[in-house]
C-alpha cells in the first residue's frame, strides 16, 4: 500500500474537477481526499502502487471535458488508512493561481432537462449543472465556492442540497444549483422598473407577448443586459434603431430553432459547433437567400452587408424566450452607444429609459459584466477569425506551448477596443472586450475588472507596459498606477505589439528563423511621431526592423479622418484632377477650403494607415461617406468585392501599380471602367500581391504573420490564403483577435522577448522602397 499527493493548476475549478476525481478514486478503489484550493487543487491519495499509478495516468490524460491543466506534481507520501474518499471543504491557500474559468453555455443534458415535462427543473430558466452556467461572471475571489459567488444568497431547498451532496449526482458540487423551490427570481416590469409580477411561467411569458407585439424588451442576462426586439417586424427595428442612435450598425439576431436558422443563413458544420460549443459565440454567416424565408427583415438588421451575426439561445433563459416567441429575434447590447453593456438593475433602468418598454429582470448580481464574443470564419478557406474575445473565451489565456512568464507584469493594452493583460504564477490573463476607452464609462469599467482580478489573484503588478500614444486614456491610467505604486514603465509601440501577439500566439518568438509581419490597421503612434498602420516588419532573434510601409499620405483632421470616408478619399488622391473633382462635390465650399490648405501645409500629420486606405476606396466606390460606426466603410467593401469573386471567380488580375503607393492604387482604381465589385475585389488582390512581392524580396524568409483590424476581412485573408506562394508559411491569430484587443498581449509579449532582452533596437526605412 501507498500513498500519493497531488497538486494539479490551471482550469480545474467551476467545471466538476472534484467530483470527476471522487469517481475516479471509487472507480480504482482508493482512499483519501480532494478539496479546491486557491492555487488549484489539491488531493491525497492511498492505495495499492499499481492502482495509484493508474489514477494519476487517467486524471493527467483524461481529465474532465472542460479542465485544462496547465501544471501538476505527484509526490509519494507515507500511506494513511481513510476510511473512504472525501470532498474536503476548500481552503484558502495563498494567492490565486487559478485560471478563472469562464462563463459556460447551457449544456445538452441541461437543456434536455429544461424541456422534460416531468423533471422538476421544467422551464426553470436558471438552470445549470457542473458542465454550464454563469462562472467569471459571478466570482468574487477563490477558491471557487458558492459562498464567494453571488450564488451566496440563494440557500439550497433539502432535494438541491442531495444533489450537491450526491457523488453520483450531475449537480455534485455545482456552486450554481438551484430549482423552482429556492429559485432566482424573475421580475416583469413596465419601463420604469415598476414591478408587474414575479411568477417565474408568466413572466416569460409576458416577455414573448410582448415582444411579438412589437415591443422592446430588457432582459438581464448572464453577463449583463440585452435590449430584445421581434427581427420580423420592421418598425420596432426602426424604434430600437432610433431609440439606441445606431442607424446602421448590424445587430445580432438570436435563435433557438436549428432549422429555423438554416432557412436564414449558410450553416456549415463547423459553425454549428461553434454555436453549440460551450464557449457559445455570436457567429457571423452568409445569408442564404434575399428574403429570408423566417421573414427576418435583412436589410433592416444588417443594413448594406452579406452576412448575419448569428447568437445562439445559449442560456435557459434565452432558450425560453426563443422558444416561446418562436421568430428571429434581435439581441444587441443593453448600454448607450460608446458605454459598456449595463449590469447593475437600478443603472440598467434609468440607463435604457426611453428605450425598453419593458424589463425581465432577475435578482442574481453579476460581478463582471461582458459582452458576447463574436467570430466569423473565412468563407472559402474557413479561417477562424476572432472578432471580439468575451464571454465564454475571457479571461484566462492557454497557449498550445506554454512560456515561461515573469509574475506581476501589467500590460494596459490599447485605447480603442481596449483589453488589459497580465501575468500571475505563470499564468495569463487577457480581459473580456472593454470598449473605447475615451468614455468615462468604458474608463470606470476597465478599471473594476482590473481591480476585480488583482484581488481574485492576489497579485500586485511589479512592471507596466503601456502604448506608445501619449494620449490613450489606457496609457494615461498605466502612468498614474507606475507613478503611485512607483513601478516601471516601458512604452510599447503599437504595431510591434500586433505583430508580437501573432508571434507568441505560434511560439516564433524563440525560435532563430525570421518573420515577416504584415500589420494593417487603422492607427498606431510611430517612432517618428506619424501615424502608422500598413507596416511591414521584421523580427529576428528579439529584434524587430520596419521594412516598408504604405506610403504615406495626409493625416487630415486627426480621429474625423476615421469616420468620415472622403478624407482618406482626398488624402489618397495624390492630386489627381478627376478625383478632386468627384470629390469636391462632396464637399461644401468652405470645408473644400479648409481641407485643401491641411492638404499644402508641410507641417501636417502623415499617415501610412490601411484602414484608411480601404476607407477611401469605399468612399470612391461611392458606398457612403460618413461611418455611423468603426470599420462600417471596410465592411461595405468587403460585400461588394465578394460580388465581384462570385461573378469573375479567382481570376482575379491586381492593379499593376506600384507597391505600397496607395494615391496610384487609387487611381486605378477610379479609373477602372469595370463594375464597381470587379475593382473592389482586385483592390483586395492588389493588396495580397504587395504582401508577397514585398516577401519575395526577402529570399530564405518563409514565415510571414499578419495581424492588426484589417485583418477582420474574410475576403482578405481567404485571397492571402488562395494566392499564398507554396514555400510560405502564412500565421493567423487563433485565440486572439487581429483587432486591438490583441495589443496587451502583444505587449506582454513584447517585454519577454525583447525588452528583457537588452536587444532593442528600432529601425524603419523613412523613404518608401521600390
Amino acid at each position: 500500500m501507498a500513498g500519493k499527493s497531488i497538486y494539479i493548476k490551471g482550469r480545474v475549478q467551476g467545471v466538476g474537477f472534484r467530483p470527476f476525481v471522487y469517481r475516479l478514486a471509487m472507480q480504482y478503489q482508493l482512499t483519501g481526499w480532494v478539496k479546491n484550493g486557491s492555487d488549484g487543487v489539491h488531493i491525497q491519495v492511498a492505495g495499492p502502487e499499481d492502482a495509484l499509478n493508474r489514477f494519476v495516468t487517467h486524471l493527467r490524460i483524461k481529465p474532465p471535458p472542460l479542465a485544462i491543466i496547465t501544471g501538476y506534481s505527484v509526490h509519494d507520501i507515507e500511506y494513511s488508512s481513510y476510511n473512504t474518499f472525501q470532498i474536503l471543504e476548500s481552503s484558502d491557500s495563498g494567492p490565486g493561481e487559478v485560471l478563472l474559468t469562464p462563463d459556460l453555455a447551457l449544456c445538452p443534458e441541461c437543456c434536455h432537462e429544461l424541456h422534460d415535462p416531468l423533471s422538476r427543473r421544467y422551464h426553470y430558466p436558471f438552470i445549470t449543472c457542473t458542465q454550464c452556467g454563469p462562472r467569471y461572471s459571478i466570482i468574487q475571489s477563490l477558491p471557487y465556492d458558492r459562498p464567494v459567488t453571488t450564488m451566496h444568497p440563494f440557500v439550497m431547498c433539502p432535494a438541491c442540497q442531495s444533489e450537491y451532496d450526491d457523488p453520483l449526482n450531475s449537480r455534485h458540487h455545482a456552486q450554481t444549483n438551484s430549482c423552482p423551490e429556492c429559485a432566482i427570481l424573475l421580475s416583469w416590469c413596465d419601463a420604469q422598473g415598476n414591478i408587474l409580477h414575479q411568477n417565474q411561467d408568466t413572466a416569460v411569458t409576458s416577455a414573448a407577448e410582448a415582444l411579438l407585439s412589437g415591443f422592446i424588451v430588457a432582459v438581464k442576462g448572464i453577463g449583463g443586459y440585452l435590449l430584445m426586439a421581434d427581427a420580423t417586424q420592421e418598425r420596432v427595428i426602426e424604434q430600437l434603431r432610433e431609440r439606441k442612435h445606431r442607424p446602421s450598425k448590424p445587430f445580432a439576431v438570436l435563435y433557438g430553432d436549428k432549422k429555423q436558422l438554416e432557412q436564414d443563413v449558410q450553416l456549415s458544420e463547423l459553425a454549428w459547433g461553434k454555436l453549440v460549443s460551450p464557449e457559445s459565440p455570436i457567429v457571423l454567416l452568409p445569408f442564404r437567400n434575399e428574403e429570408p424565408e423566417s421573414g427576418l427583415q435583412r436589410n433592416l438588421v444588417s443594413p448594406g452587408l452579406d452576412q448575419l451575426g448569428v447568437m445562439w439561445a445559449y442560456s435557459p433563459l434565452l432558450n425560453l424566450i426563443s422558444r416561446e416567441v418562436g421568430k428571429p429575434l434581435i439581441a444587441t447590447s443593453g448600454n448607450k452607444s460608446g458605454s459598456p453593456i449595463f449590469y447593475k438593475d437600478e443603472k440598467a433602468i434609468s440607463g435604457l429609459e426611453g428605450i425598453a418598454d419593458f424589463f425581465l429582470l432577475n435578482n442574481r448580481a453579476i460581478v463582471i459584466p461582458q459582452d458576447d464574443s463574436v467570430m466569423r470564419y473565412s468563407p472559402v478557406y474557413r479561417q477562424p477569425i476572432l472578432l471580439r474575445r468575451s464571454r465564454g473565451l475571457a479571461p484566462s489565456l492557454i497557449l498550445p506551448v506554454h512560456q515561461p512568464v515573469q509574475d506581476g507584469v501589467l500590460a494596459m493594452g490599447a485605447a480603442l477596443k481596449s483589453t488589459f493583460a497580465f501575468t500571475h504564477r505563470g499564468n495569463l490573463y487577457v480581459s473580456q472586450y472593454l470598449g473605447d476607452t475615451d468614455h468615462y464609462e468604458v474608463q470606470q469599467a476597465y478599471e473594476h475588472t482590473l481591480e476585480h482580478l488583482l484581488g481574485t489573484t492576489g497579485q500586485q503588478p511589479e512592471i507596466i507596459l503601456i502604448d506608445r500614444h501619449p494620449q490613450y486614456a489606457s496609457s494615461l491610467f498605466g502612468q498614474r498606477l507606475a507613478e503611485n505604486l512607483t513601478l516601471p514603465l516601458i512604452q510599447v509601440q503599437h504595431h510591434e505589439a500586433h505583430f508580437l501577439a501573432v508571434l507568441e500566439e505560434h511560439s516564433l518568438c524563440d525560435q532563430s528563423v525570421p518573420v515577416l509581419g504584415f500589420i494593417w490597421d487603422g492607427t498606431g503612434y510611430g517612432y517618428d511621431n506619424q501615424t502608422w498602420g500598413g507596416e511591414c516588419f521584421l523580427y529576428q532573434q528579439g529584434e524587430i526592423h520596419r521594412l516598408s510601409h504604405l506610403q504615406y499620405v495626409s493625416h487630415l483632421a486627426g480621429d474625423q479622418m476615421a469616420r468620415d470616408s472622403r478624407l482618406p478619399a482626398l488624402a489618397f488622391s495624390g492630386g489627381n484632377p478627376s478625383i478632386t473633382q468627384f470629390l469636391e462635390g462632396k464637399f461644401s465650399k468652405s470645408n473644400w477650403t479648409i481641407y485643401q490648405k491641411l492638404l499644402q501645409n508641410e507641417a501636417k500629420l502623415l499617415t501610412s494607415s490601411m484602414g484608411r486606405l480601404f476607407d477611401a476606396a469605399a468612399c470612391l466606390l461611392e458606398l457612403g461617406m460618413l461611418q455611423s460606426f468603426e470599420g462600417e466603410m471596410a465592411m461595405r467593401l468587403e460585400a461588394l468585392a465578394w460580388e465581384g469573386v462570385r461573378r469573375a471567380g479567382w481570376d482575379i488580375q491586381p492593379y499593376g501599380v506600384v507597391r505600397w503607393d496607395g494615391a496610384e492604387l487609387m487611381m486605378a482604381l477610379f479609373h477602372d471602367k469595370s463594375s464597381a465589385s470587379e475593382r473592389a475585389a482586385r483592390f483586395h488582390r492588389t493588396l495580397v500581391g504587395w504582401m508577397y512581392d514585398e516577401a519575395d524580396l526577402h529570399p530564405g524568409i518563409t514565415n510571414l504573420a499578419v495581424s492588426g483590424g484589417v485583418w477582420q476581412n474574410g475576403l482578405l485573408v481567404d485571397m492571402a490564403l488562395h494566392f499564398k506562394p507554396e514555400h510560405y508559411n502564412l500565421y493567423f491569430h487563433h485565440q486572439l483577435s487581429p483587432n486591438d484587443e490583441g495589443v496587451s498581449f502583444g505587449q506582454l509579449a513584447y517585454y519577454h522577448k525583447i525588452a528583457r532582452s537588452e536587444k532593442v533596437r528600432h529601425q524603419w526605412a523613412k523613404e518608401f522602397r521600390s
